[in-house]
């Protein structure tokens, strides 16, 4: 375990870049729920795999969700995705901006944004979920001010990750993402950006081992505790240890299998 605490980290860093659903907002569970509400119309013989692989891929867009379900579990003529979309993509998006509010902020969530923003440390948050929506709910607990940007999921994260290096006149190499998802490391990992994975509000147990698995070097904390303290994922050292400790082998090996497919971004 490496001594650095979080805040250590971070103020050393030329700009700070964060995911917002399960890093600075307890909102992942409520999402899935919005989701199993939009689609139930679906069935359940929909609903139950598609919702599983939702859970697992957090990070990814609003539009790449759907399309995700619209290509691959309905197998939809492309003629009818506009319609599919606007109906429930339209049904998702109106059950979130009805629910979103009520998501609490992540446990330190405002104290390391401050203690950031005091130091004059830039900082973005780049997600999948709508710009729009993003402002709002940051707005709504007074966090908005913190960020020099909020961009949102009109762009495929890795795109966004490029915009606020450049919005904060930041290099790669100073630069870090804070993230809770496969789609997070991912969108670093891209542009060449170093990462810290935060596991408390992850709906994904095996982040860690599928980036150490690529050969990913990533720093993981359990939440925003600025004080918290970071532990370092070695890909050759810790990719056997990690993998024995996931729940169940063959569901490590059926999602090691979807990334290199890029099912599961």
């Amino acid at each position: 375990m490496s001594e650095r605490t979080l805040i250590d980290l971070l103020r050393s860093r030329e700009s700070v870049h964060f995911d917002l659903d399960g890093v600075l907002l307890d909102s992942n569970e409520l999402k899935v729920r919005c989701m199993i509400d939009a689609i139930a119309s679906l069935g359940p013989q929909i609903v139950a795999p598609f919702v599983d692989e939702f859970r697992i891929s957090f990070g990814r867009s609003r539009f790449e969700h759907f399309r995700r379900l619209y290509a691959h579990y309905l197998h939809g003529d492309e003629l009818a995705w506009e319609d599919f979309y606007a109906i429930y993509g339209g049904a998702y998006g109106a059950l979130v901006r009805a629910r979103y509010r009520d998501a609490p902020l992540c446990a330190h969530a405002p104290s390391l944004l401050w203690a950031l923003a005091e130091l004059g440390v830039p900082m973005t948050v780049v997600t999948g979920t709508p710009t729009a929506e993003a402002q709002d709910v940051l707005r709504s607990h007074g966090l908005d001010g913190a960020f020099q940007a909020i961009l949102g999921g009109e762009q495929h994260k890795a795109v966004r990750v490029r915009e606020a290096l450049s919005l904060t006149g930041s290099s790669r190499e100073g630069a870090i993402v804070v993230g809770d998802s496969l789609a997070d490391l991912q969108a670093a990992n891209q542009n060449r950006v170093s990462a810290v994975f935060v596991e408390r509000y992850s709906l994904d147990p095996e982040v860690a081992t599928l980036a150490a698995g690529r050969g990913e070097p990533i720093s993981i904390v359990r939440d925003l505790d600025p004080a918290g303290l970071l532990a370092d994922v070695s890909p050759v050292a810790d990719l056997a240890a990690r993998r024995e400790s996931a729940s169940t082998r063959p569901a490590f090996e059926r999602r090691a299998a979807c990334q290199v497919a890029g099912v599961a971004a």
